[in-house]
């Protein structure tokens, strides 16, 4: 079987394999990932203000006018909310980021000859990054450290990145059938580590979206080719592979003052004691919020819950789509939802699409679906990790590079 031809090394390289590395930089830490996601920006800009040529077409792209709607329903919960120069920062923030993520990815569909070192840059740091990941996690003694002393740290801090690694999961083998030789091999392996990452760290969250990306890309590409038993199986094997780690994980704690409304081995008390907060916030305002970013401010949000030496909302919901009722209210939430069911319409129907469908479906589950039960809406890596992926498998020529 033959490689791939070598990629020339020049500037505008370095940034498509800066851009690659981002996201799987995340399991090293978000600094680092935020930093090569800006190191990218920046050269892209500096390349296009020296060649005085900008990427074409990124205001009329239906994705740039579908984000600017959000943006502007987002407004009234900014302009009337409990804080408002926090929620306007965290709104500039992210116009920003979706200015940012948006330019890069018109500059990238622009030059399709450097996709392939994207891809590329993404399995071979997300190879090293996760399989490093994978074998701290396991790792029995280092000098005279208990073994359960050392796995409880470093677990907690692979924690943030096992979700990040989920949605790489779809994206990397996506890239294995693009990529030829080693290279396929390499994007097979990489997903499996991000999967041994998500295993290690028994993340519910992440495995929650990984479980909602396999069966989304299932439906998707059973959809596409009328071949309605894939998705039959896919969803049946992902629902009891889910289940039954569930059920072996078992509830964290019980508490009998506590009212739930899901069974505890599937959501923790805690988690359900933070949600009944946030929707009561809703109902309080439930047309523009309370603010972006200040659900964890309001009254009542730092009162321990009962039972529990914890805080009703110590950070944030951990679900985005009560944390954006509370604090956007329907006027900002809805848009949101109308975006997702126009993306999900375009990748079901829309002829150009069909290539990167089943992709797209993946690492949307994966990231709407653990957002459903961990990570705030506004944080700036759990934003860069979607937006980023998405810029790689959208901007995707139909034809791979050899």
């Amino acid at each position: 079987m033959t490689e791939s031809p070598a990629i020339p090394i020049r500037p505008d390289t370095i940034a498509a394999v800066i851009l690659g590395a981002a996201v799987p930089m995340m399991l090293a830490g978000r600094g680092w990932m935020q930093g090569s996601a800006a190191a990218a920006l920046v050269l892209v800009l500096v390349l296009a203000a020296r060649r005085r040529s900008w990427p074409s077409g990124l205001l009329s792209d239906p994705q740039s006018r579908w984000m600017a709607v959000v943006l502007a329903a987002w407004l009234p919960a900014v302009m009337l909310s409990f804080d408002p120069i926090k929620s306007a920062e965290t709104w500039g923030r992210v116009a920003l980021i979706l200015a940012g993520t948006g330019l890069l990815g018109a500059w990238l569909r622009e030059r399709p000859d450097l996709h392939a070192a994207t891809v590329k840059a993404m399995v071979a740091v997300t190879t090293v990054a996760a399989g490093w990941a994978v074998a701290t996690m396991t790792i029995g003694f280092v000098g005279d450290a208990p073994a359960a002393v050392l796995t409880r740290d470093v677990l907690n801090s692979y924690k943030a990145a096992a979700s990040a690694a989920g949605c790489l999961t779809p994206v990397l083998l996506w890239g294995a059938t693009r990529l030829r030789g080693r290279w396929r091999y390499a994007a097979v392996s990489a997903a499996i580590l991000c999967i041994g990452v998500i295993a290690l760290t028994s993340s519910r969250s992440a495995m929650a979206g990984l479980a909602a990306g396999g069966i989304l890309a299932g439906a998707v590409f059973a959809a596409r080719t009328r071949r309605w038993w894939i998705g039959a199986v896919s969803t049946v094997a992902v629902a009891v592979i889910v289940l039954k780690w569930l059920l072996l994980m078992g509830p964290r704690s019980v508490n009998s003052a506590l009212d739930t409304y899901f069974p505890v081995w599937l959501v923790d008390q805690h988690r359900q004691a933070i949600w009944q907060f946030v929707a009561g916030k809703f109902t309080e305002s439930p047309f523009v919020g309370h603010g972006i970013n200040v659900v964890n401010f309001l009254p009542g949000a730092h009162e321990s819950v009962p039972g529990y030496n914890v805080e009703f909302v110590p950070s944030h919901p951990h679900n985005w789509l009560l944390e954006l009722l509370a604090e956007t209210g329907l006027l900002g939430t809805l848009p949101v939802v109308a975006w997702l069911g126009w993306m999900m319409q375009r990748l079901l129907r829309h002829s150009a699409m069909a290539p990167i469908a089943p992709a797209l479906a993946g690492l949307m589950g994966c990231w709407w679906g653990a957002a459903l039960f961990n990570t705030s809406f506004w944080s700036v890596w759990w934003q860069l990790t979607f937006l980023l992926l998405l810029v790689v498998a959208a901007t995707a020529p139909a034809e791979p590079s050899r």
